[in-house]
């Protein structure tokens, strides 16, 4: 193609389509004891950066006592995002927690994404690489969250 104008529209269309692609993803649940809650976040802070990202980590607690833990990875068009899974007020009273929206203490949701709709490989090996390498670790990794 030695036409700059058809050089641009192809540029445009592959951009269009791409962008309406959506970006690969893989999310799973683990299984931490409560007690073990910053020995999970430190091993999972020292696997993203043995995967090429960067990561911190955070918490917050509310007014009574409970806390979110965030762990949040980026870097090559990827990102692994952890948290405590939510709990409905339906789901609290059933696992025996207070009457209150809350946070599990002892499950995670863990994602693996790309902004790169390209990179579906690179996303299925890196969260193919984390899971294995938390289940080397001992922790109780699964495709659904459990139930109580």
């Amino acid at each position: 193609m030695r036409n700059p104008t058809a050089r641009l529209i192809t540029l445009g269309t592959v951009c269009l389509l791409t962008a309406c692609e959506e970006a690969p993803s893989k999310t799973f649940y683990v299984t931490v004891p409560a007690a073990q809650t910053s020995h999970f976040i430190r091993d999972l802070l020292a696997l993203a950066s043995d995967v090429g990202l960067k990561s911190k980590a955070g918490s917050a607690t509310d007014d009574n006592g409970h806390t979110l833990n965030v762990v949040e990875g980026a870097g090559s068009g990827l990102r692994l995002w952890a948290q405590n899974l939510p709990l409905s007020v339906y789901e609290a009273k059933r696992c025996g927690l207070a009457d209150t929206h809350q946070f599990d203490p002892e499950q995670f949701i863990l994602s693996v994404d790309t902004i790169w709709p390209w990179l579906a490989t690179a996303t299925r090996e890196s969260s193919t690489d984390v899971e294995r390498r938390l289940l080397a670790l001992g922790y109780q990794v699964a495709a659904r969250p459990r139930q109580c």
